[in-house]
Order: structure tokens, then sequence, then C-alpha cells
């Protein structure tokens, strides 16, 4: 499993050598990971 950066995004991929080949398994914008979740949680 490897990851790659560019820019704002995060790729998780995998790569199989025997067969030559690439599996995306993820594209996230590196900052939706983060949250704040007490003020989300704590309104009102």
């Amino acid at each position: 499993m490897r990851i790659y950066l560019h820019g704002d995004y995060l790729m998780l991929y995998t790569a199989v050598e025997a067969s030559a080949a690439v599996y995306l398994l993820s594209i996230r914008h590196h900052r939706q990971l983060s949250f704040d979740f007490a003020g989300l949680w704590n309104r009102g």
C-alpha cells in the first residue's frame, strides 16, 4: 500500500508487480480529514 500526495489531495493505492497493475483505493481532500467535533456537537 502506498500514499501519494498531490496538492490538497491524498491518494491511497496499491501496486501488484506480478500483474503490473495499480489499484486506486481512495482519493481524499486532506483538509476534509479533520473535524471540529466539539464545535459540531456542543452547539445550542
